[in-house]
């Protein structure tokens, strides 16, 4: 019922879109329906269409609550970074004043991880590619695609974690790519044991 309201909102205020559809959708969809509530005495589209049709005025007082609405929002995902950024800052403290052995442990792994994971990846769609593969059992190989591909998918955003605590991951960070690769080649030759 409240998710029927969202596109009227964006009607008003299309800034609405991210946090419309974003992680809190809900909690969104709850505010925009409060909203409605506050002008119209109702969170029926249709009621509220022809209440707008009726009396314009009622147009102008939804959009200035929706507004109200797309700014809180905003400030909260600007908190939500804040304290992101805040937890990243405490972890290169806490790394700089004496961690430096169990962080450095951990990304060699998950660089480890990273490539392995990868490589198999690559090595089997090469094998698939050039050798074939009779599948036997499809619904089994479906439960391992998929189980292999979320298997993937959280090893890289971990990598990329690790790439983000060491080198930063603003825009200025760029500046700073051919180190990077250097230090991650090296991470993984210590990780696998290439480098001894």
């Amino acid at each position: 019922m409240l998710q029927a309201l969202i596109p009227l909102a964006l009607q008003f205020v299309p800034g609405l879109v991210g946090a419309a559809f974003g992680k809190n959708a809900e909690s969104v969809a709850a505010s925009v329906g409060e909203a409605a509530q506050a002008v119209f005495g109702t969170d029926d589209k249709d009621k509220i269409e022809k209440a707008i049709a009726a009396d314009p005025k009622l147009a102008w007082a939804f959009k200035e609550k929706l507004l109200d609405l797309r700014d809180r929002e905003g400030q909260r995902e600007h908190d939500e970074r804040m304290a992101e950024l805040k937890g990243v800052e405490n972890a290169r403290e806490m790394f700089k004043s004496g961690g430096q052995g169990v962080a450095s442990n951990l990304a060699y792994v998950t660089v480890a991880a990273f490539f392995v994971i990868n490589g198999a990846m690559l090595w089997g769609y090469y094998a698939l590619l050039t050798q074939g593969v009779q599948i036997k059992n499809p619904e089994l190989v479906i439960a391992i695609a998929n189980a292999v591909g979320l298997l993937a998918g959280f090893i890289n955003s971990k990598a990329e974690q690790v790439y983000g605590f060491f080198f930063g991951s603003s825009v200025s960070a760029r500046a700073n790519a051919q180190a990077a690769g250097a230090a991650l080649g090296d991470i993984a030759k210590k990780a696998t044991g290439a480098g001894r």
